[in-house]
């Protein structure tokens, strides 16, 4: 469903591929080098991660959902089923230019509701302590830190926090 917001056209959509892959990968390494200084430990870690995401993406439960502005991809949330009606969410980021639209809460809302359509009841993730207003909307939606650690090696100062949610 495509919509307006701010004079541009907006539309999420539910989709995997080696070319989605692949924009996974590079907007981790951009935005987190870029932005919040993490290291190499970090993109190596990230390749491998997607990387086996894309390979063992089962569409019975699994999902990513990829945000367009103006028909360019800006931004992306994946979920991972897990046992017992568990969900976790992964590779959550939204390019520079495709924020102050609300697009990144809707993005996320987004993902949320994809959770619930299909089937699982709760929600967990993981982030670091760096990405202050992804974690300042993550409390507005309800979750809540159960638990963390520092993460030294893959950014000075990075501690990783998880997220959680009964929906």
């Amino acid at each position: 469903m495509k919509e307006l917001i701010n004079g541009h056209e907006i539309e999420i959509k539910s989709e995997i591929s080696p070319e989605i892959i692949d924009f996974l990968i590079e907007s981790h390494k951009s935005i987190f080098s870029k932005e919040f200084h993490f290291n190499e430990v970090f993109f190596e870690m990230v390749t491998k991660t997607i990387g086996e995401f894309g390979r063992d993406f089962n569409a019975e439960k699994d999902f990513t959902l990829i945000a367009y502005v103006d028909g360019v991809k800006m931004g992306s949330i994946s979920g991972i089923g897990r046992e017992n009606g568990n969900v976790q969410l992964r590779f959550y980021f939204l390019h520079e230019g495709a924020r102050g639209m609300k697009l990144g809460k809707k993005l996320f809302v987004a993902a949320m509701d994809k959770c619930k359509e299909m089937g699982y009841n709760h929600i967990f993730f993981h982030t670091f302590n760096k990405l202050e207003v992804a974690r300042a909307m993550y409390e507005k939606l309800g979750f809540t830190v159960t638990g963390s650690h520092s993460e030294e090696a893959v950014a000075e100062g990075a501690i990783e926090e998880i997220w959680e949610k009964d929906i």
